[in-house]
């Protein structure tokens, strides 16, 4: 063997014998202390197993090495080998442009330029280094015996040299860098981050970078909005927003004056830098106007950050975006700028209404709109045209703040109904969430898809109620362009396959419960919020339909919907259900003790017996509070047939049968349960209530009678006493 090519192509775990080996390496990484050897033999390097018991080599210096190893053998030895000095050579690395190309720079003696954020020692002979470079960061181990003295890095850039070591998961990913150096003098300094030459060139506009050179790097200046440490920053300009990807963990504070310099990437007007590294800047003077300050708002998210006071002040703006969304006979569009986007009324007598994928140069004022600042237009220029931004994807949940008003995301749902229009198409999608529509200004035949998971991309804005509350969820989506079939409904969706309801609840990916499923039992009940409850031998499920076709316990139905949860239980939502025949309700299950609480049996029919306390009608339905057993609980009529409250009477013994719920508290126990009943067929009245003793008012009568006997017969014997005496 002449190098560690011919070394790792043996056939070492197939046949046994002895291999001689022959050839010239440099000592990349010497450490006598964690017994690690790494050699180069100016193609590659290679890690040698640790079984030599002494070995006078240095870190750096070339060496001729012989010797021969016993096969097979995983790694080479070097136990007998004679090791001879060489006169030196110099020794190429390799340039550093990935971090994580593991697969290429592993075991290699690498050089790497980054910025030391902070080091410590290990011990007498170990220098730990924390570093970021190429927008990640990660660490080197420098072989620095220490002898009172060591160089003070933190804060600095530096070159170094030296062998990577990376480590990966068994999938070969990877994980996280180490860079082992084999000697001080292998960490070059360059500059420290105060004086680094990078932040020398000029400060860019941050709305120029959608058109720069992508391999040419830039500075920019501006406020430390948000920061993910080790990730990215979020710094915000005059003129825009730009998320910077780096390495440093070093924290800063928040809405101060910073500058990143780095590579631009833009995707329409949402501007990035990669490899970037952030310093604290210098605050320039400000040059303040002879009549004071004028406040003029650049960017999208600091005309949407106003109080609703300060935007009514219809104070100047002027932004470079992109049209994300208009319409000709629409009084307002959205606008996105590098920060995000803004709404922007227009007026019915503008002269044109730019359309979406435009880019313009906005002039206007800030405004109050129904939910948010919206900026007041009074002139656009056109500057080109411009691709669309990349959608966030969000769920409805979120948009449900409010957070996303005006701004550019995506969101999947059911598509349950299609509205075509004179001039625009309605869609009405469903989450797990709940509902939301969006709106394209054109007309276009898309009834065929209803049923599908449709993917939508536009402009999220809130509609509210007269208290400024959020209500529901609208998406303004430009054109057809915008809308992705994710699945299509089945053409025959009774044909899928049956799915057992007991296998909800089992493990399932995230395209599991994004597809249609078909399942088959007995409906327990129908309530009149369009929910049914089926059974299917031991196991129940929640059919959540919109439809309000009658449905009775016992019927035997199929139904097409999509998996969901529902109130802590697995349910079908969207469920189109059609009926296969009749049938009878299974026979309710007794509780005996309704002291003891049965998970095992939420959502199944039970029977109980108890005394109707009170019936009480809430939100028009029947409620009644009942005791068995000195135990309270509630009865829930929900039935299409409600109960006459006129045919009870409090003090009946009743018998009832229903759906049994569990009541549970913050963290999910179960304290008590309730019944969920079907109407008068579920309630029958053992027995009615006694006479039982008079009433009250017969009581006073009679006490009262009795103080006045009392009181008469006391006077009549005072009187008689007293004549005596006279």
């Amino acid at each position: 063997m002449r190098n560690w090519a011919s070394y790792w192509s043996l056939p070492e775990r197939v046949l046994p014998g002895r291999a001689a080996f022959d050839f010239k390496a440099h000592v990349v990484y010497f450490d006598p202390d964690w017994r690690l050897l790494w050699l180069h033999d100016g193609t590659v390097a290679g890690y040698v197993k640790d079984d030599w018991d002494s070995m006078n080599v240095e870190p750096g210096n070339y060496y001729h090495i012989t010797g021969e190893i016993q096969l097979p053998a995983a790694e080479l030895s070097l136990r007998d080998a004679v090791i001879t000095a060489l006169p030196p050579e110099p020794l190429p690395a390799l340039k550093v442009d990935d971090l994580t190309d593991h697969q290429r720079f592993r075991d290699q003696f690498v050089e790497i330029e980054g910025l030391v954020e902070s080091q410590s020692r290990a011990d007498a002979q170990h220098l730990q280094l924390n570093l970021a470079a190429h927008g990640r960061r990660f660490s080197a181990w420098v072989l620095a015996p220490s002898d009172g003295e060591s160089i003070f890095w933190t804060g600095s850039f530096v070159r170094l040299s030296g062998i990577y070591n990376a480590r990966v998961t068994p999938a070969d990913e990877f994980v996280s860098l180490e860079v082992m150096v084999g000697r001080e003098s292998q960490v070059q300094f360059l500059s420290h981050l105060a004086d680094a030459p990078r932040f020398e060139i000029p400060a860019s506009p941050i709305n120029s970078l959608t058109e720069a050179a992508p391999d040419q790097p830039v500075r920019i200046v501006g406020e430390l909005v948000q920061q993910v440490p080790g990730q990215f920053v979020t710094v915000r300009g005059e003129t825009g927003e730009a998320q910077v990807f780096t390495g440093q963990m070093t924290p800063l504070p928040l809405h101060t004056r910073v500058e990143a310099w780095g590579y631009p990437r833009a995707q329409s007007m949402q501007v990035e830098l990669t490899q970037a590294f952030v310093r604290p800047a210098v605050a320039a003077p400000e040059t303040v106007p002879p009549n004071g300050p004028v406040r003029q708002f650049t960017l999208s998210r600091r005309v949407l950050g106003l109080a609703p006071e300060v935007a009514n002040e219809k104070l100047p703006v002027e932004l470079d975006g992109v049209i994300t969304w208009s319409h000709p006979e629409s009084p307002f569009l959205y606008l996105q700028d590098t920060s995000g986007g803004i709404g922007v009324y227009v007026g019915s007598n503008h002269p044109e209404i730019p359309k979406f994928g435009t880019r313009v140069t906005l002039r206007g004022t800030t405004g109050l709109g129904d939910f948010a600042p919206v900026v007041i237009a009074n002139s656009f220029t056109e500057t080109g045209t411009i691709e669309l931004p990349t959608a966030r994807p969000i769920t409805l949940d979120a948009a449900a703040t409010g957070i996303y008003e005006a701004q550019w995301v995506s969101l999947t749902g059911y598509l349950h109904r299609v509205v075509p229009g004179a001039n625009r198409t309605l869609l009405d999608l469903s989450t797990i969430a709940g509902d939301f529509r969006a709106v394209l200004p054109e007309t276009f035949d898309f009834t065929d898809q209803e049923g599908a998971i449709v993917t939508v991309e536009g402009v999220c804005t809130a509609l509210t109620d007269e208290r400024g509350r959020v209500t529901s969820i609208r998406l303004w989506v430009p054109s057809r362009e915008q809308l992705r079939i994710e699945i299509p409904f089945p053409e025959n969706p009774f044909a899928l396959p049956l799915v057992p309801l007991a296998d909800f609840g089992r493990f399932g990916t995230v395209e599991y419960y994004r597809r249609h499923v078909r399942v088959t039992g007995t409906v327990l009940a129908s309530t009149r919020d369009r929910v049914v409850l089926i059974q299917q031998g031991p196991s129940t499920l929640r059919l959540l339909r919109r439809d309000d076709h009658p449905l009775r316990a016992g019927d035997r139905v199929d139904a097409v919907g999509l998996p969901t949860r529902s109130d802590q239980s697995f349910a079908l939502r969207e469920a189109q259900i059609r009926v296969v025949g009749p049938g009878n309700p299974p026979a309710p299950h007794d509780l005996p003790n309704p002291r003891i609480l049965h998970p095992e049996w939420e959502d199944r029919l039970v029977a109980v017996e108890a005394e109707l306390l009170e019936l009480a009608i809430v939100d028009s339905r029947p409620h009644l509070t009942l005791r068995s057993q000195d135990i309270v609980f509630e009865a829930q009529d929900r039935g299409l047939d409600p109960i006459d409250p006129d045919e009870l009477r409090t003090g009946s013994r009743l018998r009832l049968s229903g759906i049994y719920h569990l009541q549970r508290n913050s963290l999910g126990d179960p304290e008590s349960f309730n019944l969920h009943i079907d109407g008068a067929r579920s309630v029958d009245v053992l027995s009615l209530p006694s006479a039982g003793p008079p009433h009250r008012s017969l009581y006073v009568g009679g006490f009262l009678v009795l103080m006045n006997a009392i009181t008469l017969i006391w006077a009549l014997r005072l009187r008689r006493h007293l004549h005596a005496l006279t």
